[in-house]
């Protein structure tokens, strides 16, 4: 079989109805009024609810589903063979069991606890996931990021809740462990397009990095022990999005203390960390600004 396209993206959340009742009282009625206004009511809400049942993107929690293990799931059509026989190092998976909704859902969670993150599967034919973005890395939220990938008629979504998946080794490896994907001759390689982050890779020998506090500059390299030092701070910064209506950003203001990490190898350019007179810490990574929700003076000392 050929791979037509092979990314996915997870983050499939099944839908909830929550349906409040409230009574209202009335001092002269009979109790065939009771029950009539009680059926009425009761038939309202199920043709209610019909448009949304036939919704293939509908799965409620309480639908039957069966459990399978991995080994059924993988073989199970017409989808399985989407699903990757080999799972990264540390993924247990929940319960033991891969569930199946409605014969039109796979859903498979796995945990790692000892970095806390939780590894989502789904698998579905493609109306079911709508219009998503495929071939991509997307971000979830704060911390989380989510890939789609499609395979004829069906696609695979991979949603990790707190990891970037660019960073991730030996992800390419457990996508293509899965049958429809591990065709040699006919794969295409996975495109993955890399978040925008505040990231050393492995592969960088050294960095230059400019202060500015109070008027002064300076300038210096980065390398060796210290280069691993600054990379452990750096990947491990956490921060979410931030919108400066008035376009007055902190490094704008001449009390703001600003740390530019310029990187010249690797795929990622590099960032800016700025302290602000409030104390309060920011990141300017690629023109996006970001709080930073875990904030610590760079482990840098100024060599000028």
């Amino acid at each position: 079989m050929k791979v037509e396209n092979i990314l996915d993206a997870i983050g499939l959340i099944n839908d909830k109805a929550v349906q409040d009742a409230r009574a209202y009282r009335r001092t002269n009625y009979s109790k065939t009024f009771k029950w009539g206004a009680l059926i009425a009511c009761i038939c309202a809400i199920v043709m209610a609810a019909i448009p949304i049942m036939q919704n293939s993107n509908y799965v409620a929690d309480n639908e039957p589903q069966r459990e399978l293990t991995v080994t059924e799931a993988i073989s199970s059509e017409p989808f399985g063979s989407l699903y990757p026989e080999t799972i990264l190092d540390g993924y247990v998976l929940e319960n033991n069991t891969v569930a199946l909704y409605d014969g039109t859902v796979m859903k498979a969670v796995y945990c790692n606890d000892n970095i806390g993150d939780v590894l989502t599967i789904t698998i579905a034919a493609k109306e079911y996931f709508g219009d998503v973005e495929r071939n991509t890395i997307l971000q979830y939220k704060q911390s989380g990021t989510r890939i789609y990938l499609e395979n004829g008629e069906y696609m695979i979504a991979y949603y990790f809740s707190t990891r970037d998946i660019a960073k991730i080794e030996n992800f390419e490896q457990m996508v293509t462990s899965a049958t429809s994907f591990n065709h040699i001759d006919d794969q295409i390689p996975i495109p993955v397009q890399r978040p925008i982050a505040a990231y050393i890779q492995d592969d960088v020998s050294s960095v230059e990095v400019s202060h500015y506090y109070s008027n002064k500059v300076s300038t210096w390299t980065v390398e060796g022990e210290e280069l691993a030092i600054l990379r452990e701070w750096t990947n491990a910064l956490q921060y979410e999005i931030k919108d400066f209506e008035n376009k007055d950003t902190p490094d704008k203001a001449e009390d703001s203390e600003l740390f530019s990490i310029s990187i010249s190898g690797g795929d990622y350019p590099g960032f800016s960390y700025i302290i602000d007179s409030s104390g309060i810490h920011y990141l300017l990574i690629e023109g996006y600004w970001y709080s930073v929700t875990n904030p610590s003076y760079p482990p840098l000392t100024d060599k000028q």
